[in-house]
């Protein structure tokens, strides 16, 4: 089976079309991506809104705290800099899926929020299609934390529709799979995870997990992926989808390395390539013990967390 190519925050990666907004999802078709990748947010309101950000400040004119705001105040913003281009909603977005074929839109839904943002979600969906088993095909949920799995599961919403556990690392992502498989429900059957691809560089993650994954018939997708060498490290994995912000450059590393699948095997130290490799490597470990550590969620500017706001540094330099 080919590799999906899942365009992150539908197509991040170009300037002239802002992550998240409807214009990415054009770009991100037009690209033929398999799976679109967006965020949700939910308004004081209780509208869903399409935003990775809590806030408005880094997309658009003016800084909002979305929970905090209503939505008659959001949606008339504009991206900084295009007038023309404002937030979408949920309901948008998916009106725009009913009228593109053959993309399937990731859901990633941050902890932060309320869960009643599931149901508010799936309200949405059956006010644009009233017809629950569409959208089941459609569209794929990203969770962060099992304590929403278990949420979906004991309400009923995520019956039938493909879940996928979010993680940093497989510490976080094995609750996941170890709830799903004490259900032995099919309907709410884990469908796969979504694993940061620094996390696939260890024989423990060879020889451990790639047979716990394949024991439970997960799909592994991995994010967020942009280099071509990054590709090339885990051509050789079962990989079902790789999150990028560049599906079209992606779509072209990834069709030279499955061609040709090299085993995972790190680069000398001392070379260029062993130099980043190891930077990552390193990097990854200290944020895999931040985000695990009793005192990731102590807070020290404003509502941010010592984890927060390493993880915005991170996104600032594209480790994540």
């Amino acid at each position: 089976m080919a590799v999906k190519i899942v365009g992150h925050r539908a197509y991040k990666a170009d300037p002239y079309c802002p992550e998240n907004t409807l214009q990415a999802y054009d770009r991100a078709y037009e690209a033929k991506v398999d799976i679109i990748e967006t965020d949700i947010q939910l308004t004081a309101d209780g509208v869903v809104v399409i935003s990775h950000d809590m806030d408005t400040a880094r997309m658009y004119n003016e800084g909002h705290v979305i929970s905090q705001s209503n939505w008659s105040s959001l949606k008339a913003l504009h991206i900084k800099g295009n007038v023309d281009i404002t937030m979408p909603s949920l309901k948008d977005s998916l009106e725009w899926l009913t009228k593109h074929d053959n993309v399937t839109l990731m859901i990633d839904i941050k902890p932060t929020n309320s869960k009643v943002i599931i149901a508010k979600a799936i309200s949405d969906m059956m006010a644009v299609v009233n017809d629950i088993e569409y959208w089941r095909k459609r569209i794929i949920f990203g969770l962060w934390d099992v304590s929403w799995y278990e949420f979906g599961v004991v309400t009923g919403a995520f019956k039938s529709f493909r879940v996928l556990s979010i993680g940093i690392s497989m510490k976080s992502i094995q609750e996941f799979i170890d709830y799903s498989k004490k259900l032995n429900e099919p309907v709410y059957k884990l469908y796969g995870i979504s694993l940061h691809f620094v996390g696939t560089w260890s024989d423990t993650f060879q020889e451990k997990w790639l047979p716990i994954l394949k024991e439970n018939n997960l799909k592994l997708f991995l994010w967020t992926v942009n280099k071509d060498i990054d590709v090339k490290y885990v051509s050789a994995l079962p990989v079902d989808g790789i999150v990028t912000d560049n599906p079209v450059n992606m779509r072209e590393s990834v069709k030279k390395w499955t061609a040709n699948p090299v085993p995972f095997s790190a680069p000398p130290a001392k070379s260029k390539e062993g130099i980043r490799f190891y930077c990552y490597l390193t990097i990854y470990k200290l944020v895999v013990r931040l985000v695990f550590s009793p005192w990731a969620n102590y807070k020290v500017l404003r509502s941010y967390s010592i984890a927060s706001l390493f993880m915005a540094f991170l996104r600032r330099v594209h480790f994540i």
